[in-house]
C-alpha cells in the first residue's frame, strides 16, 4: 500500500487498513522514545497522538503530503515526544532541541537520498522496471521472471536485471554529482 492509498483510506474513513499499515513505522518511533528517555508505554501514547494528528491532517483539504508518510509520522512523534519532554522536565529544551534538529537532519538527508533513487528509477526503461518489480517487489524467482518476460533462459533474464541495476546506478551516480554541483554553485 503506498502512502497516497493510506491517506486516501484515512479520508476515507477506512482507518484499520491504514493504521494496519502505519504501525510498521511503530518500532522506530519506540526506540526513538527510548533512546530519549521514554518507555513502551510512553511510545504508544505517542504513537497514538500522532495518528491522530495525521487524521486531522489528512481531512484538512489542503493537506498536501511533502515527505513519506514515514517521515512524516516520525517527525510528528518527535514533536510530541519533544512537548512531552519538557511538561515532565526531564531534558533541558535547547539540549532536546539541538539532538532533535541534529537527527531531523539526518532524517532529511536520508530523505533526500531516497527521492533522488527514486528519481533513477524512474528514468530507466518500463522493461527495467517490469523486472526489478518482479524480482525485489513480486519476489519471482529468475526462471519465473524468464518465463513471464519471455526470455530465452533464467541467464538472460539475470543478464537483464543486472543491466537494468547498472543503469539505474548510474544514472543515481550522475544525480548525486549533479545535485552537488548544484550545492556548491
Amino acid at each position: 500500500m503506498t502512502d497516497k492509498e493510506i491517506i486516501q483510506h484515512l479520508r476515507d474513513g477506512s482507518r484499520t487498513k491504514a493504521f494496519q499499515r502505519l504501525y510498521r513505522y511503530y518500532p522506530k518511533v519506540k526506540g526513538m522514545i527510548k533512546q530519549y528517555g521514554g518507555n513502551s508505554s510512553d511510545a504508544q501514547d505517542v504513537f497514538q497522538e500522532a495518528l491522530i494528528v495525521l487524521c486531522r491532517k489528512c481531512n484538512q483539504p489542503d493537506f498536501v503530503l511533502t515527505a513519506s508518510l514515514d517521515t512524516y509520522l516520525y517527525s510528528v512523534c518527535r514533536f510530541v515526544w519533544s512537548d512531552e519532554l519538557k511538561k515532565r522536565k526531564r531534558i533541558p529544551p535547547a539540549q532536546l532541541s539541538q539532538s532533535l534538529a541534529a537527527e531531523y537532519d539526518e532524517g532529511s538527508e536520508k530523505e533526500s537520498i531516497y527521492k533522488l533513487a527514486e528519481n533513477a528509477l524512474s528514468q530507466i526503461g518500463d522493461k527495467c522496471k517490469e523486472i526489478l518489480q518482479l524480482f525485489y517487489i513480486h519476489k519471482l524467482s529468475m526462471t519465473e521472471i524468464a518465463e513471464k518476460l519471455g526470455y530465452g533462459s533464467e541467464q538472460s533474464a539475470r543478464n537483464q536485471k543486472y543491466k537494468c541495476l547498472e543503469n539505474a546506478k548510474d544514472i543515481y551516480q550522475q544525480l548525486i554529482v549533479k545535485r552537488e554541483g548544484g550545492n556548491a554553485a
